[in-house]
């Protein structure tokens, strides 16, 4: 079964496909963590990817186009996945409907105000990839790698609220698309996550 997941930067869209991927024993897949490693790497795209992230500007859809579908290609995939934060407009849900066919679309809903304070508490393990919420995890290193924890270099509230503007404007297009097919499950993501991933899987 393929999925996708949509919701602003920070709506919890990690978890639940973490949750997901657990429950149905198909990859999760974060576009922003593929992203992130182009970014971080050699290619011809590396620098200019990291300059559009940096900035909390969208990705060119071919670029991306191309990114995913070697991505979707892996063995893993065969049985399904889970896809984390695409498309995020028109061009790239019509692009993504040339690669695969998808089954369902989890929309993750949460307040600017709470993804604004989730924003003030999140630490990233620079080494494993691994987010912490301080106010759940008091400690400075990663429990999984020891490596001392930091914060992403697009986490700040400007360039937070540059990217709620941008998924408002480009992705509700795309969430009327998928209404329109009888795909689309919408979920409050704000409550207690066991709560929340257990009525997700009833709307499922």
């Amino acid at each position: 079964m393929n999925f996708v997941l949509i919701g602003a930067p920070l709506s919890g869209k990690g978890t639940l496909g973490k949750l997901l991927s657990e429950h149905f024993k198909i990859p999760h897949i974060s576009m922003g963590d593929l992203l992130r490693n182009v970014a971080n790497g050699k290619t011809k795209y590396s620098t200019y990817i990291a300059t559009i992230m940096k900035e909390g500007k969208l990705i060119n859809d071919d670029l991306a186009k191309v990114i995913l579908e070697d991505r979707l290609s892996k063995s893993d995939c065969k049985k399904g996945f889970i896809l984390d934060g695409y498309p995020r407009n028109m061009a790239q849900a019509e692009m993504l409907d040339t690669i695969v066919t998808i089954d369902k679309v989890v929309y993750s809903t949460v307040s600017e105000v709470t993804l604004i304070d989730r924003l003030a508490h999140r630490f990233i393990c620079p080494k494993c990839g691994l987010n912490y919420n301080s106010k759940e995890y008091s400690k400075t290193y990663c429990e999984k790698c020891n490596t001392a924890l930091t914060k992403r270099v697009d986490d700040n509230e400007e360039t937070l609220l540059k990217r709620i503007k941008a998924f408002n404007e480009a992705t509700f297009p795309v969430l009327n698309k998928y209404m329109d097919e009888n795909k689309l499950v919408t979920i409050s993501n704000e409550g207690d996550i066991n709560i929340v991933f257990a009525e997700l899987l009833e709307k499922l």
